[in-house]
């Protein structure tokens, strides 16, 4: 008796499979979308969609080729279906045509969605044929390239859930409805839904989104993010820059360094986290070059104050007016020109003096003291940000310095100028004593002595009582 309901149960499995088997045995057939505004796939591995590449009206046909696990159904590429192809790897035939010129050259399945390439079906030969439908710059994982709009390529296929679509034949459509596992065609379905769940990072149900709130790829959401970041380390490095173009008093180092450290906390892409380590270095020299500036404007203040001083009691101020200004008054609150230590550098030297141990000066600056290199990142090529550097000793009274030169004097004016090496003179100069200016013409000097605005020559007039050669460092 055992036995025989063991031979009645095998025989009972073998005629389900067999039922199971000629359910839908016919491949391909058509089948029509009973959904408006279904999703249709890149993929599907292990039941897992990948992303969606178009929308399909209800009533649209399409070709099944097989069903696979979880619902979903592949069939042929449905109208509108187009992929990608780097531009450089085709070979232009005829008008909207063209031929593979490499091997294993890898065909992106697009979307309508979004500028997706992170799946690819199969690989072009070469001399194989391709239809173009447009040409586009498309942000991939190596950068932005040239893309040509295909149809899509033979053997490259697009899926769909099943309960989205009913065989359009009677026959066919007969033995779907007998499937246990299908959902029978005149049954009513949600609009758009898909037969599972979709992960994180995919499309949330589609009964619950219209298509402008599809969510790009995992892959493309990343590289989105990372060309975000690149961006926002491009305006940083934009205001490192503008920043260094204002008064070393009025910078912000603290702010642009914390802005770096704050993008690379956020970034989980190596290869930027790493290009903003290479601006910190950048902001330590910067840091130095501040206090340097400092330094400068301490040392060069009792100078300010006697040319205060002198062009105060010149004009007829009084002393308490003058002292009051101190750090404020220069030449140009009385005639339009500015005396200033800077003047004695140009965009592109420094003076630097022959005696040993001497401190970095930085001297005020301005937008022409800075060599800029605004197509690069401020540290990615491995150079600096360029101001020039006043190096004198710290023990200095030099009123002034730069190149001796004599000058086409004219009745009241002195025989020499000190100018800087553009030839942009910065003061007339004359000597006081046994100083023998004449064995200094055409050298670079430091001077001694008294500095006063004169406006007969509308020049500052130095009396050189001293002087010592320097070098301009170039």
């Amino acid at each position: 008796m055992r036995r025989k309901l063991f031979l009645t149960s095998v025989v009972l499995c073998l005629t389900a499979a067999v039922s199971a088997e000629a359910q839908i045995s016919q491949f391909p057939y058509k089948a029509r979308v009973v959904e408006d505004g279904a999703y249709v796939r890149s993929g599907v591995v292990n039941g897992e969609p990948y992303y969606p590449t178009q929308r399909l009206a209800k009533d649209a046909v399409v070709t099944v080729l097989r069903h696979d696990p979880g619902g979903w159904y592949q069939i042929e590429p449905p109208e509108g279906s187009f992929s990608w192809v780097a531009e450089e790897y085709i070979r232009l035939t005829t008008s909207g045509h063209g031929e593979v010129a490499e091997n294993s050259i890898v065909a992106f399945v697009g979307s309508e969605f979004g500028d997706e390439t992170s799946v690819w079906q199969r690989l072009l030969r070469s001399g194989e044929e391709v239809t173009i439908l447009g040409k586009k710059l498309v942000d991939t994982a190596d950068g932005p390239k040239s893309m040509l709009k295909i149809v899509p390529p033979t053997r490259e296929y697009r899926w769909i859930a099943g309960s989205a679509v009913v065989p359009v034949g009677d026959g066919v459509r007969q033995q779907h409805d007998s499937d246990p596992f299908r959902v029978p065609s005149n049954a009513r379905r949600p609009s758009g839904s898909d037969p599972i769940s979709v992960p994180d990072g995919d499309v949330p149900p589609i009964g619950h989104q219209d298509a402008a709130a599809v969510r790009p790829s995992p892959q493309l959401a990343r590289l989105q993010q990372i060309r975000s970041q690149q961006q926002e380390l491009r305006e940083i490095d934009d205001r490192f820059r503008s920043m260094l173009l204002d008064e070393p008093s009025n910078w912000d180092l603290d702010e642009i360094e914390s802005a770096y450290r704050n993008l690379q906390n956020e970034t989980s892409h190596k290869p930027l986290a790493g290009q903003i380590d290479l601006r910190f270095p950048a902001i330590e020299r910067y840091r130095r070059r501040h206090a340097e500036y400092v330094d400068f404007k301490r040392l060069t203040s009792q100078t300010e104050q006697r040319d205060a001083q002198l062009l105060a009691s010149q004009y007829g101020l009084g002393g308490a007016t003058a002292m009051s200004n101190t750090g404020d008054l220069t030449a140009s609150d009385f005639d339009g020109e500015r005396i200033s230590l800077a003047d004695a550098t140009s965009p592109t030297s420094g003076i630097v003096s022959d005696s040993p141990a001497q401190p970095s000066l930085q001297p005020h600056p301005d937008a022409n003291f800075l060599q800029l290199r605004s197509a690069e990142p401020i540290a990615d090529s491995n150079t600096d940000l360029q101001l020039p550097s006043l190096n004198i000793p710290a023990s200095s009274r030099y009123i002034g310095a730069g190149i001796l030169q004599r000058s086409a004097a004219s009745e009241g004016e002195t025989q020499y100028v000190l100018a800087t090496p553009s030839g942009r003179v910065l003061a007339h100069v004359a000597q006081k004593g046994d100083v023998d200016l004449e064995s200094y013409v055409g050298q670079s000097v430091g001077l001694y002595g008294s500095r006063q605005y004169r406006s007969d020559l509308k020049s500052d007039f130095i009396e050189a009582s001293g002087l010592e050669a320097v070098k301009i460092r170039r």
